[in-house]
């Protein structure tokens, strides 16, 4: 009876361990998609946002677009994911309500987007950032 309360006792150990390590590497491999640039693609009429937390917006529903050099203070997140200076999902931001974002904080400036949703976008290279707001105010024209 003691050897098979032993057998047991070392595969729960292993079972345990197998599923920390797992979480583990789950939580590495969100933080890493988090830190990804989004892509932005335009086709037609239609503008998606490829990546974490991806979404399509309709160029007709967007009212207004425009660069933002500083962000105003975003709160909690609502649906997401963060990592450092990324954050990736919906956040609660100040004078702004609740908004889409795919953002690194480090990396001004922001593509501010007013649709049906509210969306602030920005990549790790800020002549990328210029680029792709220079093609989505040709888009919406």
């Amino acid at each position: 009876m003691k050897k098979i309360d032993k057998i047991n006792g070392i595969a729960l150990c292993v079972i345990g361990l197998i599923v920390v390590i797992g979480a583990i590497a789950l939580m590495i491999s969100q933080s890493n998609k988090t830190k990804e640039d989004v892509k932005v693609k335009i086709t037609g009429s239609k503008i998606a946002i490829e990546g974490q937390f991806g979404t399509t917006i309709d160029a007709k529903d967007i009212s207004e677009i425009k660069l933002l050099d500083t962000l105003p203070t975003i709160g909690t997140r609502v649906n997401g994911a963060e990592s450092g200076e990324y954050k990736r999902g919906d956040f609660k931001v100040d004078d702004l309500g609740t908004c889409k974002l795919f953002i690194n904080l480090k990396n001004g400036p922001f593509i501010y987007i007013e649709a049906n949703d509210k969306y602030i976008i920005n990549f790790n290279d800020k002549t990328k950032t210029l680029d792709v707001y220079d093609k989505l105010k040709e888009a919406i024209k």
